[in-house]
């Protein structure tokens, strides 16, 4: 454990000296995440996951994190709408993990409204999203 962190802390001074170096200031700046209000049957996964929710840096950056899923009987791949200040400028697709190691995608329009997307079947998407690792530029 000893060694462990020994390592992990002269990795973390490395880099803080080597972003200085070079004029950046690295930060450490806790975000703050707004839930996010789901829509057309798609709810929080639970079972041991994060409520799915987005948060934004100091870089203009937006995180996403969480996991959700679609009750049974809906269809629309509208999930949710983000706030007004983690919105893209343009139509932004990213990669997300669905159930049994599946993949599909996040489309993201500059209105915030977001909907979900399956590589395969939708049921894939609908079983189970992650948000896990989501970041998107505002601009």
């Amino acid at each position: 454990m000893t060694k462990l962190f020994k390592s992990l802390t002269a990795t973390a001074l490395a880099t803080v000296t080597v972003a200085t170096i070079f004029g950046a200031s690295p930060s450490f700046a806790v975000l703050n995440f707004a839930q996010l209000n789901l829509f057309n049957g798609w709810k929080y996964y639970a079972s041991g996951t994060r409520v799915p929710t987005a948060g934004l840096d100091s870089d203009g950056l937006v995180h996403l994190r969480g996991a959700l899923y679609q009750q049974a009987g809906s269809n629309n791949k509208f999930a949710f709408t983000l706030p007004a200040n983690m919105r893209p400028l343009k139509t932004v697709y990213v990669s997300v993990d669905m159930v049994n190691a599946n993949t599909g995608r996040l489309q993201i329009e500059p209105n915030g409204n977001t909907y979900i997307d399956a590589t395969g079947s939708q049921s894939n998407a609908q079983s189970f999203t992650s948000l896990e690792g989501v970041v998107f530029p505002t601009n």
